[in-house]
C-alpha cells in the first residue's frame, strides 16, 4: 500500500489513467456478455437447444418440464 501512495504522490496523473483503464475493462466485459448472449440465441435458433446457464446438464425430472433436444 505504501508503494501505491508513493506512486500516486510522484505521479498523480496515473490515477486518471488507472480509472480510464478500469472503465474500459468494464465496457469490454459488457461487450463480451452481449456476444455470449447473441451466441446462445443463435445456437437456439439453429439447433433448437438452449445452452443458457448450462441447461443441458439440469435434471428436469423434478420440475415436470423437459429439455429441448
Amino acid at each position: 500500500m505504501s508503494r501505491l501512495i508513493t506512486v500516486v504522490d510522484d505521479e498523480p496523473d496515473i490515477l486518471e489513467l488507472v480509472r480510464l483503464h478500469l472503465k474500459r475493462a468494464g465496457h469490454l466485459e459488457r461487450i463480451a456478455d452481449h456476444a455470449t448472449n447473441i451466441s446462445e440465441d443463435v445456437i437456439y435458433l439453429v439447433k433448437g437447444k438452449s445452452i443458457k446457464h448450462h441447461c443441458e446438464t439440469r435434471d428436469f425430472s423434478q420440475t415436470g418440464t423437459r429439455e429441448i433436444e
